[in-house]
């Protein structure tokens, strides 16, 4: 009955924002299993979870995760089954993320946490090995995770938030300007892929403290924001249309024909071009014809990445029509 109860709440909260009669549940799985309109983001082996993507989000906690529901599997077990119920289930839909797999985390880790708790206070009587102990699984445990925690939390892909703050330092309040980002799909915050606006923009600027006990200046974009017909969609096939191509697929197959086609880019033809072009640094030999043609001067490198991802590049550029 609690678990009716809360369907029904959620089926009418979800019809109240979405204005109609909306389950949420059912649309996962039409769209995810029946339709299988997930797998237009890629695919992945049925053993994906378990080979990769339960090593990655665990890291080194996977060894004593998988050494309590070993030794003491009994003792785990009634809260591990929702957790392995949830992978199996997962693993019959051909895409699959990492984020999929978030919801069973915590209780993972808790698994994790109380077998290494366990193991030392029952293996080792003495106060000193105890203390060695204590201080080797620090070592293997902590050590790299703060390594993994700072790597990816202040260097790896930071891009996209730098982009961001330059914007803000850059676009005139008092002018309308057009950004045209041509980058893959939620390559940046605000945006969830390469689209053209109109931007009339307003700042806040908001003080916090890091982790370093430094205050920090973090300015948000508040934008009135007319899209124009000129962005990158990735939507999936859902008219079935064969041969099927995205916008974003289109796009980098051909970014010169495309940028031709929404804009006529050729000289004394450029009033609707966009003010600031915002891409990675991959597509600069393919778009520099563009770039030279019409008068864009590179503005600044951001550092995003130590390793290329696709269609993703280590640096963003950015670009600013004269």
């Amino acid at each position: 009955m609690c678990q009716f109860g809360i369907l029904l709440l959620s089926i009418v909260l979800d019809s109240l924002f979405y204005g109609r009669i909306t389950v949420v549940p059912w649309n996962f799985l039409k769209f995810n299993l029946l339709s299988g309109l997930s797998s237009h983001y890629g695919k992945h082996p049925w053993h994906w979870y378990f080979t990769q993507g339960l090593p990655v989000i665990c890291g080194v906690h996977l060894i004593p995760i998988v050494f309590g529901l070993i030794k003491y599997f009994k003792k785990y077990k009634k809260i591990f089954f929702p957790c392995l119920w949830g992978i199996v289930i997962h693993s019959f839909l051909e895409h699959k993320e990492f984020r999929f797999l978030l919801p069973i985390l915590p209780i993972l880790l808790a698994i994790g946490a109380d077998s290494t708790h366990t193991f030392v206070k029952h293996s080792f009587k003495e106060e000193k090995s105890n203390k060695k102990k204590n201080l080797l699984v620090i070592i293997i445990l902590v050590i790299p995770n703060t390594f993994i925690f700072l790597y990816m939390g202040l260097v790896h892909q930071r891009g996209p938030i730098d982009v961001m703050h330059e914007l803000r330092n850059s676009l005139d309040v008092k002018e309308i300007s057009s950004v045209l980002f041509l980058t893959p799909c939620h390559s940046t915050p605000l945006y969830r892929n390469g689209f053209c606006f109109d931007i009339t923009s307003t700042f806040l600027d908001l003080e916090i403290e890091n982790l370093f006990g430094r205050v920090e200046n973090i300015s948000y974009i508040f934008a009135s924001i007319h899209r124009r017909n000129c962005s990158l969609t990735c939507e999936p096939n859902l008219n079935r249309i064969e041969n099927y191509e995205d916008e974003a697929d289109v796009f980098f197959k051909d970014p010169l024909k495309w940028i031709d086609r929404e804009y006529s880019a050729h000289p004394g033809q450029t009033s609707n071009l966009p003010t600031y072009v915002i891409m990675f640094d991959i597509l600069y030999e393919t778009l520099e014809p563009f770039l030279m043609e019409n008068n864009y001067k590179f503005r600044k490198k951001i550092f995003n990445s130590h390793i290329y991802d696709g269609n993703r590049g280590q640096y963003f550029h950015i670009y600013k029509k004269l």
